[in-house]
């Protein structure tokens, strides 16, 4: 009976580390391409990434072409390179899921809230932007992040957060050609 019991764990033991995804755990995922972790949490049906994406590729760069800003921050991408440095089996979220996530939180009454680390918040990181021609703005001051749902061939809804202001939360429409933070997310199994 012992060693039945002890075959019976074995299997299960081998059987659950064989269907977890390879460098990944509940909480992280692990980028194989460069090994960078990234912070992950479940909410609804959605796992999110709650770091900012920091995956190097072309047409994304450090706010002010300074690498300590991608290490605080995370890369700011065109939605175009987004689209090729989002890791295989993610996504980006729509802006209705982005909404979800406010509303999850409570943060229209308290947009501060975003801003605090999970699980008291999404870590939402003032990471400025940077300008369809070229030029930075914003770190420190707000936080703006592509979504997927493309309002036509040249604008993308995004979702935004202003440090002050009485408008703090908005979901604008901006040019792809823009450069803006990533985060991803996967549906959760």
């Amino acid at each position: 009976m012992k060693a039945k019991c002890t075959l019976i764990f074995l299997f299960l033991a081998f059987y659950l580390i064989g269907c977890s995804p390879k460098g990944s755990s509940d909480n992280e995922f692990n980028d194989a391409r460069d090994g960078q972790s990234y912070r992950t949490v479940k909410i609804g049906s959605l796992i999110w990434m709650v770091d900012n994406l920091n995956y190097n590729s072309t047409g994304s760069s450090c706010y002010g072409d300074k690498n300590i800003n991608c290490n605080t921050y995370g890369r700011l991408y065109t939605w175009e390179s987004a689209q090729i440095a989002i890791p295989p089996g993610w996504r980006l979220p729509t802006y209705q899921e982005y909404k979800s996530v406010v509303d999850n939180f409570g943060a229209e009454s308290n947009p501060d809230i975003l801003t605090n680390d999970y699980p008291k918040g999404f870590n939402i990181l003032y990471s400025g932007s940077k300008y369809y021609y070229g030029e930075y703005h914003g770190i420190g001051e707000y936080a703006v992040y592509w979504s997927s749902s493309e309002v036509d061939k040249e604008k993308v809804y995004c979702f935004s957060l202003d440090k002050v202001g009485t408008e703090r939360i908005t979901y604008p429409e901006y040019l792809k050609t823009a450069g803006f933070s990533v985060r991803c997310v996967k549906k959760a199994y």
